[in-house]
């Protein structure tokens, strides 16, 4: 088993177990050791998004989406990350403006105060 392989198996069980950090540490490894592996920085990102990390979790999608822009989850969670930082507007469009399968719906009948003080507005993707 190669070396990302571990640190990606790892990572999911530590999620699992809502081991964040260590999750976070694994994807980070395997990152090191596969910088082309779509799902490293895809589920670092959920990672940080647990954290939230949101500006890492954002970060981490891009990278993500530009190793496969195909890959609909890494354009869901920049949506997510964007929506935390205030960035409705950015999280709309790159959802639709990319033409995906992957469609981005806002909801903004009952927001999520955080303990960052800020207001995360709660949304829904849905899948053509």
């Amino acid at each position: 088993m190669e070396e990302q392989q571990r640190r990606q198996e790892a990572g999911n069980a530590y999620f699992k177990e809502g081991k964040y950090e260590a999750a976070v540490q694994c994807y980070s490894q395997g990152m090191e050791a596969d910088g082309l592996n779509v799902l490293l920085p895809a589920n670092r990102a959920m990672a940080f998004l647990k954290l939230e990390k949101y500006k890492e979790a954002e970060e981490d999608c891009t990278k993500a989406i530009h190793l496969d822009s195909t890959y609909s989850k890494a354009f869901a969670r920049r949506g997510t990350a964007r929506v935390a930082l205030g960035k409705v507007e950015e999280a709309r469009e790159g959802v639709s403006s990319e033409n995906y399968n992957c469609i981005l719906c806002l909801g903004f009948n009952e927001p999520e105060t955080h303990e960052s003080g800020g207001t995360v507005v709660v949304y829904s993707v849905f899948y053509k």
